[in-house]
């Protein structure tokens, strides 16, 4: 029984790390798909707040805010936020 359990666990883990691959690939299309969407659905997630993009009153919508409006593919704010030139 012992010995099924490890065989069980050991299979486990290896499609728990695959459904993690997917997950994160699957996530990381989404993002590039629907920025917006996956901002307001972590900011939910993790203040348990509905984001307001219209008017931004909170320093944190705001900074959400410039995230997806002003700073997307600027090149001065990479550069400027870069580490090594």
């Amino acid at each position: 029984m012992f010995v099924l359990n490890l065989i069980y666990d050991k299979e486990f883990i290896y499609m728990n790390k695959y459904i993690k691959r997917l997950r994160n690939k699957f996530f990381y299309h989404i993002c590039d798909l629907f920025p917006e969407f996956v901002t307001k659905s972590i900011y939910k997630e993790r203040l348990n707040k509905i984001l307001n993009l219209v008017t931004p009153v909170t320093f944190n919508e705001k900074l959400q805010w410039l995230k997806l409006n002003e700073y997307n593919n600027a090149k001065l704010v990479t550069q400027c936020s870069d580490k090594f030139w």
